[in-house]
């Protein structure tokens, strides 16, 4: 089971990781600045990094506040969530896919 909720939580208080890297691809694809879109990537994966103390195992989904595990791998390790990275590496240099053409 989960751990309960703290008062006044929304349904769930855990962290999906890969949102800031979402957000980074979708910012340099609309024209954004690419230093604050990476800069914005490097808090999850600064995290992963520099906190934990791992490079390869970027989880989905972080314990959040009154989970117990605040801030460590709460689900899904291994299953390529962190791919969502990848998307920057085309973002930043411009290149788009077309399976048409």
């Amino acid at each position: 089971g989960r751990y309960p909720l703290p008062a006044g939580a929304g349904a769930d208080n855990s962290i999906w990781m890969m949102a800031n890297p979402n957000w980074a691809s979708l910012s340099l694809r609309r024209g954004g600045d690419p230093h604050k879109a990476l800069s914005v990537v490097n808090k999850t994966f600064g995290w992963v990094r520099d906190t934990l103390a791992d490079q390869w195992n970027v989880v989905a989904v972080y314990g959040g506040l009154g989970y117990g595990a605040e801030g460590l791998p709460a689900a899904n390790s291994h299953y390529g969530y962190h791919l969502v990275a990848w998307h920057l590496l085309f973002a930043l240099t411009g290149q788009v896919y077309s399976a048409r053409s």
